[in-house]
């Protein structure tokens, strides 16, 4: 009786060595997979691809992680964002025949108003001129709150030969810095074909 007692005794904690080594087994496992997952996210984030607008007008380059989307605006020829990352861009485009002696100045005041207006608690940084390719830019940050979400922008204009172009980026502010340059470096690469 008593060897019977000690067999079981010794069935069990063998069971017990051997679901325990399953359990570190399936946490290894479990821990792998999220660092391979971590990994193949910031390769794709260091890959860069050309996304083009929809219309084929222009295109921009975003990092691999960067997917096109169809849903941000309905006026937006190229839309493009990171959900996981909270980062988004869109890109709406205008014939310059549409407009009675507009220039880059006057476009960007006219298309940046109705951001600005459409936030509380904003805060708009000075606009800076600056070249994207071969054309003048004009680029401004913003942040404010809209449906009680903070949110920064960072609203760009261009002009090529026949057309304007509104470039806009945007993340939560939580994310903002982390995006920014991301978001900058996007802009930086717009071309119109």
């Amino acid at each position: 009786m008593k060897k019977q007692i000690n067999l079981r005794l010794l069935k069990l904690r063998f069971i017990r060595i051997l679901l325990a080594m399953l359990f570190s087994l399936i946490a290894i496992s479990v821990l792998s997979c999220d660092k391979i997952l971590e990994a193949g996210m910031d390769f794709l984030a260091s890959q860069k691809k050309e996304v083009k607008g929809s219309m084929g007008l222009v295109k921009v380059s975003a990092p691999g992680n960067w997917v096109e989307m169809t849903d941000l605006n309905d006026e937006a020829n190229l839309q493009i964002g990171n959900v996981f990352e909270e980062g988004y861009l869109i890109v709406i485009s205008e014939s310059k025949d549409d407009f009675d002696k507009m220039n880059l100045e006057e476009y960007s005041r006219i298309t940046f108003e109705p951001l600005y207006e459409g936030l509380s608690k904003r805060r708009q940084e000075k606009p800076e001129v600056f070249r994207i390719g071969n054309h003048d830019a004009i680029k401004r940050d913003l942040e404010g709150v809209i449906d009680n979400i903070n949110i920064n922008y960072i609203h760009a204009v261009t002009e090529t030969e026949k057309n304007f172009h509104q470039i806009v980026g945007w993340s939560l502010k939580s994310k903002f810095e982390t995006n920014k340059p991301i978001l900058e470096e996007i802009i930086n690469s717009f071309q119109e074909l």
